[in-house]
């Protein structure tokens, strides 16, 4: 079950992102999953929204039409 990050996490783990933390320290420190500690820096940084988000962004990217093609590229390699 998946726990509601708060809004004083969300804006400690940027400002712990600007002082130079990586996105593992800031996961560790308030306690939540590296995905969702790079959502909460290096995407909103970028734009994005979450992880997934910017998986869909990389493989179209990548010349794929979506996320899905991209995994499927990835499975039969």
């Amino acid at each position: 079950m998946s726990r509601i990050i708060s809004d004083e996490q969300r804006e400690r783990a940027w400002k712990m992102y600007q002082e130079d933390k990586t996105i593992s320290q800031v996961a560790k420190i308030i306690k939540v999953s590296y995905t969702s500690a790079w959502s909460l820096t290096e995407g909103r940084k970028k734009g994005f929204k979450n992880y997934s988000e910017y998986n869909k962004h990389l493989a179209v990217k990548r010349g794929f039409k979506n996320y899905a093609e991209y995994l499927e590229d990835l499975a039969i390699k």
